[in-house]
C-alpha cells in the first residue's frame, strides 16, 4: 500500500517536470520575440517587454567588455545571448542569432574603439 503512493507521486512529479521543461522549450521564441535593440554613435538603446516596456540606453563610453553565452535551451534552437557589461551592471539581449550575435558585438566593439581614440 505504501508503495503504491510512492509509484503515483513518482509519476505525478515525472509528468510535472515534463510539462514543465515542454513549456519552457515552446516559451523561448515567444519571450525573446520582445527584445529590440538600436545603436548610434553615442550610445546603444536595449528595449524589453511587450505589455510592460522598459528602455535602457547604454553610453558606449561606459562598455567595458561584451560576451555571448549560451545554455543549453538556447543551444538547442540555435540562440545566443549577447552581454553588454558596464562598471555599474551587465545588460543583456537574449535570442539572437549566432551571426547576428557576432556582428552586434564587432560593431559595438569598433564604435567603442573609435569613441575611446577620441577621448
Amino acid at each position: 500500500m505504501h508503495s503504491t503512493w510512492i509509484n503515483k507521486a513518482t509519476i505525478v512529479l515525472t509528468i510535472i517536470v515534463i510539462l514543465v521543461t515542454l513549456a519552457s522549450l515552446l516559451l523561448v521564441p515567444y519571450r525573446y520575440t520582445f527584445h529590440r535593440y538600436e545603436i548610434n554613435e553615442t550610445e546603444v538603446a536595449i528595449q524589453t517587454g511587450f505589455f510592460f516596456r522598459k528602455t535602457t540606453y547604454i553610453p558606449l563610453v561606459r562598455i567595458q567588455h561584451i560576451e555571448t553565452s549560451q545554455g543549453p535551451i538556447l543551444r538547442l534552437v540555435n540562440l545566443t545571448e549577447l552581454s553588454i557589461h558596464t562598471a555599474a551592471s551587465t545588460h543583456s539581449l537574449s535570442g539572437l542569432d549566432i551571426a547576428t550575435a557576432a556582428d552586434l558585438r564587432n560593431q559595438i566593439l569598433e564604435l567603442v574603439e573609435v569613441i575611446r581614440e577620441d577621448v
